[in-house]
């Protein structure tokens, strides 16, 4: 669809009622609450971050419609553009960049994404990878929020659009490789006699106040060109399918 066919669909998904407009409501406050565009209940920003979520989440109702991760990703284009292009950048994000695979019914291409990063920590980080088994620390339980709010909240806003350079730059495996950067970050700390479960999980949930912008986004580049990643990359992504062609998907990531 072009630009001003996706304009003419959320004028018309303005007047189309959504029984999740509730759920929206609710989150909207919750989104991004510290920039100043969203700090005002029912002000400019907050409505116009209900008006794409609810036409976004009508745009999506064929894999489920709304989920809150969303919102962070629309309040961030948001800070950028009109709410029609909004609109328009957040379903070219989702196709272009297949995020749509991530927020389908059963999270998908989230569970890719673990799996792939799972592959990784044990390829790069062996140490670290022996640790979280021992600990019994899931993927999950830290990396959830990371994907589907492409990093929003979990590092500063200008640390935030950087990272989005490179996921429009780069794609999808760039995200994976941001959440490897984060990880190699506390490699020590992870592999060191006093981690724990709490002490590892306490670390990844947290807000990482980066040093150096510069050097993490040069730590990226430089894994990204790493000898046969991309290529061991593509074979976990085709593994990992037969693994949902054979119904043992589920038991593959933790």
């Amino acid at each position: 669809m072009s630009l001003e066919e996706l304009k003419r669909e959320y004028a018309a998904f303005l007047s189309t009622p959504s029984s999740q407009d509730v759920q929206i409501d609710l989150d909207v406050p919750r989104t991004i609450s510290g920039h100043v565009l969203f700090h005002t209940r029912y002000g400019q920003g907050q409505r116009a971050l209900f008006h794409v979520l609810h036409a976004f989440g009508l745009h999506c109702e064929d894999i489920g419609g709304y989920c809150q991760g969303m919102g962070p990703i629309a309040a961030t284009l948001l800070c950028y553009f009109e709410p029609e292009r909004a609109y328009a950048c957040l379903v070219r994000l989702f196709y272009q960049y297949d995020l749509r695979h991530i927020f389908e019914t059963g999270f998908p291409g989230l569970l890719q994404a673990f799996y792939i990063q799972e592959r990784l920590v044990e390829w790069l980080m062996p140490d670290v990878h022996k640790a979280f088994d021992t600990h019994g620390v899931s993927t999950s339980a830290y990396a959830t929020k990371w994907y589907i709010t492409l990093f929003a909240n979990s590092v500063p806003f200008s640390t935030q659009l950087r990272l989005w350079d490179g996921l429009l730059l780069e794609g999808v495996d760039f995200l994976i490789i941001t959440a490897i950067s984060i990880i190699w970050c506390f490699r020590d700390q992870f592999t060191s006699s006093s981690a724990s479960f709490e002490s590892i999980l306490s670390s990844l949930s947290s807000y990482f106040l980066v040093e150096s912008d510069d050097a993490l986004l040069r730590w990226i580049r430089k894994a990204l060109r790493k000898k046969d990643l991309r290529t061991k990359m593509a074979a976990w992504r085709s593994e990992w399918q037969g693994f949902v062609e054979d119904g043992s998907a589920a038991r593959r990531v933790t």
